[in-house]
């Protein structure tokens, strides 16, 4: 994309976008920040990401962030969710079943865990493909001025062999 030095880049309307492709309806999450993470459960290594996202949500302050877990359903029913929403305890976040994988598809999303991160203006600050730590998202979430308010997060113990 090349602009002429008079031109800018005009806001890009995801909330928009995403309605006109499926039901996702970022609207109730205006003037927030939103975390738009993608994933699904057909293998265990897309997995280990959600109880990240679960500390975060736990810890940061839910009036300037919204966390939309995206469960790209790929060939795999709504019922490959349920047992992990139980285990991980994610039943009370957002969690939008992106069936034949629709919306993942039209954004490019090829690889899981994927994150999109879209400022309180509605337009994307950041991305993510692959894991990313607490550590690093709580630092994020920083600079995006979003209030920890506790931290629940531990280290894994090293041992030295």
């Amino acid at each position: 994309l090349y602009l002429r030095k008079d031109e800018k880049l005009k806001p890009f309307d995801v909330a928009a976008y995403f309605l006109s492709l499926c039901d996702l309806d970022l609207t109730p999450y205006s003037g927030k920040n939103i975390a738009l993470v993608f994933f699904n459960t057909a293998s265990e290594a897309q997995t280990p990401m959600l109880p990240t996202w679960k500390l975060i949500w736990d810890d940061f302050d839910n009036e300037a962030l919204e966390i939309v877990l995206i469960h790209v359903c790929d060939g795999e029913g709504p019922e490959a969710l349920d047992a992990l929403k139980a285990e991980l305890g994610i039943e009370e976040m957002t969690i939008y079943e992106d069936v034949d994988a629709v919306l993942a598809n039209s954004l490019g999303v090829n690889m899981m865990p994927n994150v999109l991160i879209l400022n309180k203006e509605g337009n994307p600050a950041s991305g993510y493909a692959g894991r990313i730590g607490y550590t690093a998202l709580a630092d994020f979430l920083a600079l995006l001025e979003v209030e920890q308010l506790q931290c629940s997060y531990q280290p894994a113990q090293e041992t030295a062999e």
